[in-house]
């Protein structure tokens, strides 16, 4: 493992599309081995944060990992899951009102995934782990009263569907709930002020002949209502608004190209507001994280990639929005020209008001399918 110390990588990686407010604290990346990428990026007590992703995605020996950096971006410590014959993937991690973490992704055991739950106290060292049967475990929170709920895509004999997990605070399955969602991907849950959960995901209902971005259910898992579309839309992230409305990122899907989406519900699904974002005919953005900024704008982070020159070809987007989605600001980070890199977001955790940290992944032009974990603090 080689660690690549604190370098601000942005100089020559930001093109602003109009008078930004942002500006970064620092940028970092870390190289464990070929292909590494962050899914996800949770801000500590401590003002630092914990990022989790893969280490080796390239390879069938793909290892869970995870990096916990200080307020500053150097490295406190890492932990590596996995074997050298098998895959392991962390996509969700959180910090317990314990101030220990909490992981969840897959690992392999004869050639099967398995929706996999791992705590570790605050230096990361184990305290135990789960597995829930068959599957990918997507998102995972702890809940009001000190339980965590799992968002996972779980297999069965007649198909993979997604399922709500809740455990008490050492991983044992209290109610486990599978949902008549086809072919999914659990992107997020979230606990409402009320209770109720809300998760994000992309799928398809057979019985209404239209796909799935979110659904609601009550504090036992039981489904209260699914949000449609007919274009192939996924929300992949989402808050709650005081009084209870929703704002939900993602993206919708066209002839060659797919948008960056935002839409506002009503607490029971039914649309307030939605705006898409693209950046023309043979790109791909999704919008992979949301948070509030203050009362009445929000933070958005996303990624987009187009046709080509795979690492030519990848931008980071940051948007400062209104609630409705109207763009106040949008700062691309783009590789261009001369540059060697590029890159993407695939997570945005809120620090405070005025920081924010983002973390995906980081391509070097000069190594062939090479990319690092990207962390970028920024204000």
């Amino acid at each position: 493992m080689k660690f690549i110390k604190l370098t601000v990588l942005l100089l020559f990686l930001f093109i602003l599309r109009s008078y930004s407010q942002v500006s970064n604290i620092w940028s970092t990346y870390y190289n464990v081995d070929t292909e590494d990428e962050a899914y996800s990026v949770c801000p500590t007590i401590d003002k630092g944060c914990i990022i989790t992703g893969v280490a080796n995605g390239y390879d069938t020996s793909a290892d869970l990992f995870l990096l916990k950096l200080n307020s500053n971006g150097k490295v406190q410590w890492t932990y590596t899951f996995g074997g050298k014959s098998t895959q392991e993937r962390g996509y969700c991690v959180r910090q317990t009102k314990d101030s220990c973490f909490i992981v969840i992704g897959f690992i392999e055991i004869n050639y099967t995934y398995k929706i996999f739950l791992l705590k570790l106290n605050s230096v990361g060292d184990t305290l135990w782990s789960k597995t829930y049967g068959n599957g990918v475990g997507g998102s995972v929170i702890e809940t009001q009263d000190k339980c965590f709920l799992l968002a996972a895509d779980k297999d069965t004999l007649d198909g993979r569907y997604p399922t709500l997990i809740k455990t008490d605070s050492q991983g044992n399955v209290l109610w486990s709930k599978i949902y008549n969602i086809e072919e999914p991907i659990t992107y997020s849950v979230m606990e409402m002020s009320k209770g109720n959960f809300i998760v994000g995901c992309f799928g398809y209902s057979l019985s209404e002949q239209k796909h799935v971005e979110m659904f609601c259910t009550d504090e036992s898992g039981n489904l209260k209502w699914q949000r449609y579309n007919d274009n192939f839309a996924r929300i992949e992230s989402t808050i709650e608004l005081p009084g209870g409305s929703i704002i939900g990122v993602g993206s919708i899907s066209g002839h060659q190209e797919s948008k960056l989406r935002i839409v506002k519900t009503d607490s029971s699904g039914n649309t307030l507001s939605e705006k898409e974002y693209g950046m023309g005919d043979n790109t791909y953005s999704d919008g992979t994280g949301i948070e509030l900024l203050g009362s009445s704008k929000l933070i958005i982070a996303a990624k987009s990639k187009g046709y080509g020159d795979i690492i030519s070809n990848y931008w980071a987007w940051i948007l400062e929005t209104d609630l409705n989605g109207d763009t106040l600001w949008t700062r691309i980070l783009n590789n261009t020209g001369t540059n060697r890199a590029a890159g993407q977001f695939n997570s945005l955790g809120k620090l405070n008001d005025d920081q924010y940290y983002t973390a995906g992944k980081f391509f070097d032009k000069t190594i062939a399918f090479n990319s690092d974990f990207w962390i970028m603090k920024f204000k």
